[in-house]
């Protein structure tokens, strides 16, 4: 069994839910075929545009901020947040030649308003001292096959008309990462969470069929399920169902995942969201 590290030299991992309860985590998965290792030529025809993975940044000028994003790109979504998860967001896009209108919601992950101030969407749960804005967000703009999107955006709290923030989005196609083969063997294994200190704070399983089972230290049971979109490319479907004690019915989320390289390091990327929540896992092999 190969052995597998960190991707760079951050935190070993991380886990942001946002909604029923917001937490912080890290996860860690198994190493992946041998066939994977293989150095066999591949010949791919093109995606469907704009398909793929992206990274780039996305302005804010409400904050007076850039922020650092990746974009997972399935060909009727896009899943895009900050590897901290103070941003997810979601939504179906659609195309007209090279334009692209994107409609989506957002989860932005904020400091608790002062007391008496009530900023907090409803249904959220936020950890101590955060609270959780929904937003509703209308980008609009244009897609190079391949390369680069780039667009322009207004978001507003979701239910209400006035725009608190715009800003741009600009992202680059990553095509080291997009195109590479993806099969369920490769995210199979037995996963755990370590914090910080390397003190383990949750445990997951991937069968080589794709089933997800799992706990948290926050008394949370995950279950759900990936799956192959085109094996061709290294993007998963994701389907996680998520029942914290204390809630009185399960999160039922949907979203995409895609085993993360660089050289030898590997990290399984979750992204998942319903109307009301959204998870990020950030899971590494232990």
């Amino acid at each position: 069994m190969c052995g597998l590290l960190v991707d760079g030299p951050r935190v070993r991992g991380l886990q942001v839910r946002l909604g029923a309860a917001a937490a912080l985590a890290a996860v860690v998965g198994a190493c992946g075929s041998q066939i994977d290792a293989l150095d066999v030529p591949v010949v791919r025809p093109p995606s469907p545009a704009p398909a793929g993975i992206y990274g780039g940044t996305l302005s804010s000028v409400a904050d007076d901020r850039t922020l650092a994003v990746t974009a997972l790109v399935s060909p009727e979504r896009i899943f895009a947040f900050d590897e901290d998860g103070e941003l997810i967001a979601s939504g179906r896009y659609e195309t007209s030649g090279r334009d692209l209108n994107w409609q989506a919601r957002g989860f932005q992950r904020r400091e608790a308003p002062p007391a008496g101030d009530d900023g907090e969407a409803p249904g959220d749960t936020p950890a101590p001292g955060e609270t959780v804005r929904r937003l509703a967000i209308t980008a609009t703009g244009g897609f190079d096959p391949e390369a680069r999107i780039l667009m322009s955006y207004a978001a507003s709290v979701e239910g209400e008309s006035d725009v608190i923030d715009s800003g741009n989005i600009s992202w680059s196609y990553a095509r080291a990462q997009y195109e590479r083969r993806s099969d369920l063997p490769l995210v199979a294994g037995t996963w755990v969470n370590e914090d910080n200190f390397g003190t383990a704070t949750a445990s997951f399983s991937i069968s080589e069929g794709g089933d997800l089972f799992g706990q948290d230290a926050d008394g949370c049971n995950y279950s759900g399920r990936l799956s192959l979109i085109d094996q061709k490319f290294n993007l998963y479907g994701a389907s996680l169902r998520i029942q914290c004690s204390g809630t009185p019915s399960p999160r039922l989320e949907s979203g995409l995942a895609t085993l993360r390289r660089a050289g030898t390091d590997e990290m399984l990327v979750i992204v998942t969201t319903s109307a009301s929540s959204a998870t990020l896992l950030r899971l590494n092999p232990g």
